[in-house]
């Protein structure tokens, strides 16, 4: 009983203290705002007041802090108040990009620049190197970022500041680390270290750590890496910094992951998770799915690999959702600075609450008064705010379908580029097409194009010449795809209609390079898998008719032919022949050497089957596994008997019901001919 009557008193006075605290800073903020109002003189003293009362709101989450800033730095700059101009411009940039309102820090970053070069006052900029440097990472100016950090380092040297020094560091590694250049990073980070280790940096210490083990990752040192990653977990722990363990779980994951410990690494991500769900972290999670779905594919635990790729593709969502936010928020964010110079809110209520200290019975006569006025803006903001989600749904909406309609477009412009089915039925007649994106936009896509020879049949008028055929896998789908399939498609065009290249292995030798050359000069390994046939028809000097030769090149994705085989005199048994094809990309990857080209002898009745990896990748049936390529080669075999119109109707619908009620995971393309 008496515990209990403690606990009472206890919750009494912390609710007590609170609203003591509280009402002294509303108090002193509304003494601020009467001290502004009734200062008339635009001078040096109120734009201190203006400041002071900017200071007087939250840091992180306030956007009055930042309008009061606003209105002192615009009163400072009129009135020349130089000492005001600084001081203000400094706090405001730093404060806007703590709140991660890059561009809108940077715009005023660079007027603030403006100003001190054309008052021949550069020397004060040396005061936010640091953000500054923040602000052009933040763009993907890397260089420039490095080079501005550099100079905060001078800078923090000269006044002898070594935790600043430490933090410019260790922001000089990490921009190492990104550019790929693991020993200068090492170099950065160690000193670093040393430098937080000296000041009792606890938490900065260990981020340094962590670096250090994110560049022996890079350089493939794996054991070093586990052991730097276990020093920061055990500063991280002793802490109980959450945040820290969360991206030291996340890295030991990925050095556990390359060694092969699939169960450990298993742990780890799962551990990441658990701290992801108390600070959300969308990008994070996405990125524990990816890996835990890779993993359990590998382990042939398809089901538990799905539900992780289910996820990921949820999360993936999440994080383009969260970007909206930011952008939503940076919008907000200048409308509010965008208001009215020195706008003070609520005048006449600050006059209200001088009048009331004059008499005891006009205090209640005005407080019934300020409860009619509450409730009546209470009723106000409702119904604005309601008014605003009103609007901002109807904008939504228009930006959707506006998205829609574009993509749609881009469709109609995607569907022209593809090979017409009147120029395939014409080269090839016997031939389906069953191209199913899974987006409106495709990275899948099929392309074909006629180089015709200067020999024609006096007797038929037929040209002879060399039909070309592509059935490629673009990097990604949906849009981003798309992009990488109109892109390939050109250069496909280019190599064989501009530069009159003719070998199937030297167009794609020639496709490759351009794509390095224009799109992969960072590293990205975009480009695509695919098929590229040629089949040239020659006039014949024998009375057998034309002859026809077929050569191509594959990478990645192998060409199926099915002959009939005969056995006995009565029976033709179908025989299914997976061809040769080369392991490596159109683009970067691990192989360099030139493509390999491959003839093939086709006899009548022979059908050729050319397809992308997104039939075979489609989860569903009973267990929510694969299809598998195995399963759909024996697909092909079963169903070679029938005509092609069937063949096609056959798949879609075996594809349909293998799916059920699951998402389709890719693009599917798949092209049948039959040779004549």
């Amino acid at each position: 009983m008496k515990n209990h009557k403690s606990r009472k008193i206890l919750i009494y006075l912390t609710a007590f203290l609170l609203v003591f605290f509280y009402s002294r800073s509303e108090n002193k903020s509304d003494s601020l705002k009467i001290e502004i109002v009734n200062h008339q003189t635009d001078d040096s003293t109120k734009v201190n007041l203006l400041f002071q009362l900017g200071n007087q709101y939250e840091y992180f989450k306030s956007k009055e802090r930042i309008e009061y800033y606003i209105a002192a730095l615009n009163l400072a700059k009129k009135i020349d108040f130089k000492d005001g101009i600084h001081r203000i411009s400094v706090q405001l940039i730093t404060n806007l990009s703590h709140r991660q309102l890059y561009d809108v820090a940077l715009e005023y970053c660079n007027n603030y620049i403006q100003y001190l070069i054309e008052s021949k006052q550069e020397n004060y900029f040396k005061k936010v190197y640091k953000v500054y440097a923040t602000l052009l990472s933040k763009q993907g100016k890397y260089k420039e970022s490095l080079e501005y950090n550099f100079k905060a380092l001078n800078y923090y040297l000269e006044e002898k500041n070594e935790v600043s020094v430490a933090t410019v560091l260790s922001n000089i590694c990490l921009l190492h680390l990104i550019n790929n250049q693991p020993d200068s990073a090492y170099f950065y980070g160690l000193r670093a270290i040393d430098l937080f280790r000296k000041n009792n940096r606890q938490s900065e210490m260990a981020n340094s750590i962590l670096s250090i083990a994110e560049i022996k990752l890079a350089k493939a040192d794996y054991a070093n890496a586990k052991l730097k990653a276990l020093e920061a977990l055990n500063v991280y722990s002793g802490i109980n910094l959450k945040l820290g363990l969360m991206q030291t779980y996340f890295v030991i994951g990925q050095i556990d992951l390359k060694q092969g410990l699939n169960d450990s690494a298993i742990v780890n991500f799962e551990r990441t998770l658990e701290i992801t769900n108390e600070y959300y972290n969308a990008e994070m999670k996405r990125d524990c799915y990816a890996f835990l779905a890779k993993i359990y594919q590998v382990k042939g635990d398809y089901k538990k690999a799905y539900e992780n790729q289910t996820n990921f593709s949820s999360y993936n969502d999440s994080v383009s959702d969260q970007e909206l936010k930011a952008k939503t928020l940076e919008m907000d964010a200048r409308y509010s600075i965008s208001r009215k110079e020195g706008e003070i809110k609520d005048k006449e209520h600050l006059i209200e609450v001088q009048n009331k200290q004059r008499n005891f019975l006009i205090l209640g006569i005005i407080g019934v008064i300020a409860l009619l006025i509450a409730s009546y803006r209470s009723y106000l903001q409702k119904k604005k705010a309601t008014d605003i989600i009103t609007e901002q749904k109807k904008l939504v909406d228009e930006k959707q379908k506006e998205i829609l309609d574009s993509i749609q477009y881009a469709k109609r412009i995607q569907n022209t580029l593809l090979a017409h089915t009147d120029f395939i039925n014409k080269h090839i007649p016997d031939n389906f097409i069953l191209f199913m994106p899974k987006d409106i936009v495709s990275g899948d896509f099929y392309w074909a194009t006629f180089v015709r020879n200067k020999t024609v049949n006096p007797e038929t008028g037929n040209v002879y010449g060399k039909f070309y055929l592509a059935v490629c896998d673009s990097t990604g789908h949906g849009v981003p795809g798309a992009f990488m399939s109109l892109l390939n498609i050109n250069f496909l065009n280019e190599a064989i209609n501009e530069k009159g290249i003719e070998r199937p292995d030297e167009v794609f030798n020639f496709v490759r390079k351009r794509l390095i050359d224009n799109i992969s000069k960072e590293g990205q390994k975009d480009g695509f898998d695919g098929i590229l046939l040629c089949i040239e028809t020659l006039p014949s000097l024998m009375s057998e008719g034309p002859k026809t030769i077929v050569t191509y090149a594959a990478a990645n994705n192998a060409p199926i032919l099915i002959r009939k085989k005969t056995e006995t005199k009565a029976v033709e048994a179908p025989e299914l022949r997976e061809l040769e094809s080369d392991r490596m990309p159109v683009g970067i990857g691990e192989r360099k050497e030139s493509f390999t080209l491959h003839n093939l002898e086709l006899s009548k009745g022979d059908t050729l089957y050319l397809y992308t990896d997104g039939f075979a990748d489609q989860f569903g049936g009973p267990k929510g596994k694969k299809f598998k390529y195995k399963q759909l080669n024996e697909l092909l075999l079963n169903i070679n008997s029938l005509t092609l119109v069937n063949q096609k109707q056959n798949l879609e619908n075996v594809f349909t019901e293998w799916k059920g009620n699951l998402e389709q995971v890719d693009d599917v393309c798949l092209i049948g001919l039959k040779i004549r």
